[in-house]
């Protein structure tokens, strides 16, 4: 009995914390000016799933398939990149399937623009979902794991990238996020 109180409090917690986090992101979006910097897509992508390895562990693994075509530097501003690839990355994760989890992440780099996609085999998104989630506070499930922040300070971060961002999903098969974002030249 003493263990369930615990995990709840360290659940709690960990929500809260997350939260305080997603506010910080925001505000910190919404402020500061857009910084030019040479980007490496394959560390990037490991260091986000690194650190998010504990962050939403529930015990199953996640396989991940990377695939990556960048020859140089592709030249944007990393924190925003950050941010947006541990939130899009964290849903997959949060949200997986209780079978055989994957998450896939292609990106390929072409003419100074990067387009990736993150897709997941996971429980998907209800369609009549779909056109409010970028909205503050929004969620599509009522599961208590998310704010509703994530998916809009990804939205804002890509605007203040100048790039684009289109989600495709269907409950019970997955959902594919797609991104455009321009070089920062």
């Amino acid at each position: 009995m003493k263990d369930m109180y615990l995990d709840m409090i360290n659940k709690s917690a960990l929500q809260q914390d997350h939260f305080i986090k997603e506010i910080l992101d925001q505000s910190r979006n919404s402020r500061l000016e857009v910084k030019r910097e040479p980007i490496q897509f394959e560390p990037l992508i490991e260091e986000t799933f690194n650190q998010l390895k504990f962050a939403t562990s529930t015990g199953k693994s996640v396989e991940r398939v990377i695939n990556i075509q960048q020859d140089a530097p592709f030249f944007c501003d990393r924190w925003r990149l950050k941010v947006i690839l541990n939130n899009i990355i964290s849903n997959a994760i949060r949200y997986r399937n209780g079978r055989d989890p994957v998450i896939k992440v292609h990106v390929a780099i072409s003419q100074n623009l990067a387009k990736l996609a993150i897709e997941d085999n996971g429980k998907g998104i209800e369609k009549e979902h779909l056109p409010n989630i970028y909205k503050m506070f929004y969620r599509a499930t009522d599961d208590g794991a998310g704010s509703g922040l994530g998916l809009y300070i990804v939205k804002e971060a890509i605007d203040k990238l100048n790039g684009h961002i289109n989600i495709e999903s269907e409950v019970g098969r997955g959902t594919t996020v797609q991104l455009e974002i321009p070089e920062i030249i």
